[in-house]
């Protein structure tokens, strides 16, 4: 920027040529988000296991898929215009005599620099090992005796709506479920027991 800078171009320009950059990185990130949704999606869907609810439903939707391609857009603008300012007060004339990082740099902004990077790597450090914990707790959680035959298990909606006005008419409580007529009609059926 400080051989840029030496050749006359402005503030502006540098700054230009800053956000020029973030917003290519950021596009390409996108683009990348984009391609990844379509491939992963069918691979998704292929390893699923069959007892997710509305996996048919799954799709990619486009207004969810816009508006996360703008908010990349604009929080590419937002986060590379602070060190695009920054880096656009430079001084040819002390910048090219130095010889040392030091020279470009203040030794403030070196350590605030420093610290980002430290936060950062802590940061990252903690997502991983949070990861790690969750994937090692679906695992386990797998693998736990559910305490009941999960095969041959009938699925059967009832509102409880309808309950509570037959128990009004029947003059019966709610929560004497044996007595419920839908329950009779399920206990006739010979593969239903219980």
């Amino acid at each position: 920027m400080a051989i840029r800078a030496a050749l006359g171009a402005s503030r502006a320009r540098i700054v230009q040529q800053l956000l020029t950059e973030a917003v290519v990185l950021a596009c390409g990130g996108v683009a990348g988000g984009i391609a990844l949704a379509y491939v992963g999606l069918p691979l998704l869907l292929r390893w699923a296991p069959s007892y997710v609810p509305r996996l048919d439903d799954v799709q990619i939707n486009w207004t969810v898929l816009c508006s996360c391609g703008l908010a990349g857009l604009l929080s590419s603008v937002f986060f590379g215009l602070a060190p695009a300012l920054y880096t656009s007060r430079v001084d040819p004339n002390r910048d090219l005599r130095s010889t040392s990082a030091r020279g470009v740099v203040g030794g403030a902004a070196l350590g605030l620099r420093q610290m980002f990077i430290t936060a950062e790597v802590a940061l990252c450090m903690i997502l991983l090992v949070s990861a790690g914990l969750l994937l090692r707790t679906f695992t386990t959680l797998t693998s736990v005796d559910l305490g009941f035959r999960a095969d041959h298990i009938l699925v059967a909606a009832i509102s409880v709506l309808k309950v509570r006005v037959v128990s009004l008419w029947t003059g019966s409580s709610p929560l004497c479920w044996s007595k419920h007529p839908q329950n009779l009609r399920l206990q006739t059926l010979r593969s239903v027991q219980g």
